[in-house]
C-alpha cells in the first residue's frame, strides 16, 4: 500500500502557505508524468493573457537534483506565454515530490477543470499502475473509482487508435468506448463504431447491440450449393428455364439483365412470342430457387422502336416490358417493391443534340434520346433468415452510400463494348445491387450471365455466386472475366467474338429527325436502348 499522506499534506501546505516567485522560462519543464496530452482550443486563453496578463500563477515543483522546476499545473498557460516570448513567469512553488505524487496532483487539478478526455484519463491511470506501482486498491483510495471502473477505463487503451481518436475528440463518449471494448476484433470495433456514428446511437443502444452480437458467438457455417464440375466453376452453360441443379429456396439474391428482344446476336431466330414464353419459364424457375424474402434485381430494357410482334408495322412505338415481368413473378408471390433509374448516358446533358436534326425534321416530330434504363427490384413474399450480427456488421453499407443510392437515380458509366459481349453491365451497377440487397456469404444468381459480370463482382464482395448462360459462344469471355485459363484456342475466340459483336450491333432506328447511327465504339447499353427491331 502506498503512503498517501504526503500527497494530501502537499496540497494542504500549498493552500496554507503558498510561495510565489518569478521563475525564468528556461528553468521550467513539463514532466512526462503529466496527464495532459492535448492543449485543446487555446484562442480564448490567448486573448485573456494578452489582455489581462496571467491571472493565475503556474503550479510547479522544485527538482531535487538541480535548479529546474517541473510544471504540475498550467501547461497550456506555459505554452502560450512561451509563444508570447516571456522571459519569466509567476509560479506557486511546491517542495520536491516523487513523480507519482506529481502525476496525481496534476491529475486532480485538471479533473477539477474537467480538462482531461477519457483517453488521457486512461493513460494516466495506466501510468500510475504500471510506472509508479499503484495497485487498483491504492488508486481506489485516492479516488479513482472502484477496481472494476478503473479496469474499464484502462481497457479503452486496447481500442484501435482510430476509435481512441474519436473518443479524444469527443465524437464518441467514454461509455461508447467501454461498450466497444467488449469486442475483441479490431475490424469489428471499427465497423461498430462507424455504425454508432452513422446512425447516432446512444451508448446504451450501442451497448445493447454489442451484447447481442457477442452472445451470438461464432458464425455458423453457411450451407453451400455444390458448384458444377467443368471448365468454369459455378457456371452452367444451359438455358435457365431449367435450373434443376439448384434446390428450392437456395438463392438469396438474383442480379440479372434478361435479353431485350431487340435483335441482338444471341436473339436471332427467336420470335417475339418465343422470347416471352422463355422469359416466363425462367421467371418461374428463378422464383422457385429464391428464398422467402429474397430479392431479384433486374435491369430491363423497353423496346423503343417496336414495330409489332413480327417487326413489319409501318410505324414504330415504345413497347414497355416491365409489366410482363411483374405479371410473371406475381404468380409466384414475387412482388415489385422498388425502382431504380440507371442513367446510361451520363454525358447526355452536354451532348450536341443538333447533330441529330436535319433540315427535313418537321416541327413536333422531334425524338427524345433514350439515355436511361429501369432497374426493377422484386421481393419474394416471406421473411429471410438474418445471419449473425458479425455478418450483418460486415455487410452494411455506409450512411453516405445509403444517402446517395437511395435517391433511386444512378448515374453510372456503361461498360465498354470491347469486353466480348454486346450488353455488358458495369461493375459499379452490379456492386451496388449486391451490396444493398445481400449479406456476405449469401448465394447470388444470374440466370442470364452474359459476360460473367455478376459472378465476378459478387465473388469479389465475399458472396457465393452462380450463373447460367445458354450461349456457349461466350464461354471464353466468361472464363477471361473470372480468371479461368481455357488455353490458347479459347483466348483467340475472345477476339473473334468481340469483332463479331462490333460487326453485328443492331441497326439504328429510322426515327424522324435522327441523322446519324450510334458509333461502333459507343457503349453497348447506349446502343441497345436506342435500337429496337423485334426478335
Amino acid at each position: 500500500m502506498k503512503n498517501f499522506t504526503s500527497i494530501q499534506t502537499t496540497a494542504n501546505e500549498l493552500n496554507n502557505n503558498p510561495q510565489v516567485i518569478d521563475i525564468p522560462m528556461e528553468n521550467l519543464s513539463v514532466p512526462l508524468s503529466h496527464p495532459r496530452r492535448s492543449q485543446g482550443d487555446q484562442e480564448s486563453l490567448q486573448k485573456s493573457i494578452r489582455k489581462n496578463g496571467l491571472l493565475e500563477p503556474l503550479t510547479v515543483c522544485k527538482s531535487d537534483v538541480d535548479d529546474s522546476y517541473m510544471v504540475i499545473d498550467g501547461t497550456r498557460r506555459l505554452t502560450i506565454i512561451a509563444e508570447f516570448g516571456w522571459k519569466a513567469v509567476q509560479c506557486v512553488v511546491l517542495d520536491s515530490m516523487p513523480l507519482g505524487e506529481i502525476a496525481h496532483y496534476s491529475f486532480e487539478r485538471n479533473m477539477e477543470r474537467k480538462s482531461l478526455n477519457a483517453i488521457e484519463v486512461a493513460l494516466h491511470i495506466k501510468s500510475m499502475r504500471d510506472k509508479y506501482g499503484y495497485s487498483l486498491r491504492d488508486l481506489e483510495t485516492l479516488g479513482y473509482g472502484s477496481p472494476a471502473l478503473i479496469s474499464q477505463k484502462i481497457r479503452l487503451l486496447e481500442l484501435p487508435e482510430s476509435v481512441q481518436t474519436k473518443i479524444e475528440d469527443g465524437v464518441l463518449t467514454t461509455a461508447h468506448g467501454v461498450a466497444l471494448s467488449k469486442l475483441g476484433n479490431t475490424k469489428h470495433i471499427e465497423r461498430m463504431a462507424k455504425r454508432a456514428l452513422d446512425f447516432g446511437w446512444t451508448a446504451k443502444r450501442l451497448d445493447t447491440t454489442i451484447d447481442k452480437f457477442v452472445q451470438k458467438g461464432k458464425t455458423p457455417a453457411i450451407e453451400r450449393i455444390e458448384f458444377p464440375e467443368g471448365d468454369i466453376p459455378g457456371v452452367y452453360f444451359k438455358d435457365a428455364k431449367d435450373m434443376g441443379e439448384l434446390p428450392d429456396k437456395s438463392v438469396h439474391l438474383i442480379v440479372t439483365s434478361p435479353p431485350f428482344c431487340i435483335g441482338m446476336e444471341f436473339e436471332k431466330g427467336i420470335s417475339y412470342a418465343e422470347h416471352w414464353e422463355n422469359m416466363q419459364e425462367v421467371m418461374a424457375e428463378a422464383s422457385r430457387v429464391l428464398v422467402p424474402g429474397g430479392i431479384m434485381a433486374m435491369v430491363v430494357g423497353d423496346i423503343h422502336n417496336f414495330k409489332g410482334a413480327k417487326g413489319n408495322n409501318k410505324y414504330s412505338q415504345i413497347q414497355l416490358v416491365g409489366h410482363k415481368y411483374q405479371s410473371f413473378l406475381r404468380k409466384h408471390q414475387v412482388y415489385l417493391s422498388d425502382l431504380i433509374v440507371w442513367t446510361v448516358w451520363t454525358h447526355a446533358q452536354s451532348m450536341d443534340i443538333s447533330k441529330f436534326l436535319s433540315d427535313n425534321t418537321p416541327h413536333t416530330g422531334y425524338r427524345i434520346l433514350i439515355g436511361h434504363a429501369p432497374v426493377y427490384i422484386f421481393r419474394k413474399k416471406g421473411e429471410r433468415d438474418t445471419p449473425p450480427d458479425e455478418i450483418v456488421l460486415n455487410s452494411r453499407i455506409t450512411k453516405e452510400e445509403l444517402s446517395q443510392w437511395a435517391s433511386g437515380i444512378w448515374a453510372i458509366k456503361p461498360a465498354s463494348q470491347k469486353e466480348g459481349h454486346p450488353a455488358v453491365l458495369p461493375d459499379e451497377l452490379v456492386a451496388r445491387l449486391v451490396r444493398m440487397f445481400s449479406y456476405e456469404g449469401d448465394m447470388v444468381l444470374d440466370p442470364f450471365l452474359g459476360s460473367g459480370t455478376t459472378v465476378k463482382v459478387a465473388r469479389e464482395l465475399n458472396r457465393e455466386a452462380i450463373g447460367y448462360e445458354r450461349e456457349r459462344q461466350y464461354k471464353s469471355v466468361i472464363a477471361k472475366k473470372l480468371g479461368v485459363d481455357l488455353g490458347t484456342k479459347a483466348k483467340s475466340m475472345i477476339e473473334y467474338v468481340s469483332q463479331s459483336i462490333l460487326a453485328e450491333v443492331p441497326e439504328q432506328a429510322s426515327a424522324p429527325g435522327v441523322a446519324e447511327p450510334a458509333s461502333e465504339t459507343s457503349s453497348s447499353y447506349e446502343t441497345v436502348f436506342e435500337s429496337g427491331p423485334a426478335c
